[in-house]
């Protein structure tokens, strides 16, 4: 820790401070000041820290939320699009199908035509005059 009064370990997941060296009884009653100036200001720190740490995870959160919904607004867009490609899929098979049956009621199939005359090109005799 700090100009070295304590020197250890932190057990985050048990939540416990190993220490490995401290100045103990060594110290005079005018240190004991400085003491708790140095572990108040290493407490600061760490809230310092902490509060760093509490805002690096609410941007985090409001990030995934935002992409999250913007994730949604674009799975719908597509959903609409796909819908609107089936309905104009659909209609468009449609007007073909009417269009056909239009053309077929305009020109029916060869089996299904009147016959009709042929007009036959007949070459004429010509006499020749000698």
């Amino acid at each position: 820790v700090y100009t070295d009064i304590i020197q250890g370990k932190l057990d985050q997941r048990n939540q416990v401070l190993e220490v490995d060296f401290c100045i103990g009884r060594d110290i005079e009653r005018k240190d004991i000041s400085n003491v708790i100036k140095t572990l108040n200001e290493w407490c600061d720190g760490c809230e310092s820290v902490l509060l760093g740490i509490e805002q690096q995870v609410l941007r985090a959160n409001q990030h995934k939320e935002n992409h999250n919904r913007t994730q949604q607004q674009v799975e719908t867009e597509v959903l609409n699009i796909k819908k609107t490609l089936k309905a104009t899929a659909s209609s468009s098979s449609s007007a073909q199908e009417m269009d056909q049956q239009l053309v077929e009621r305009e020109c029916p199939h060869p089996e299904q035509r009147q016959p009709t005359k042929k007009i036959s090109k007949v070459k004429g005799l010509v006499s020749s005059r000698h």
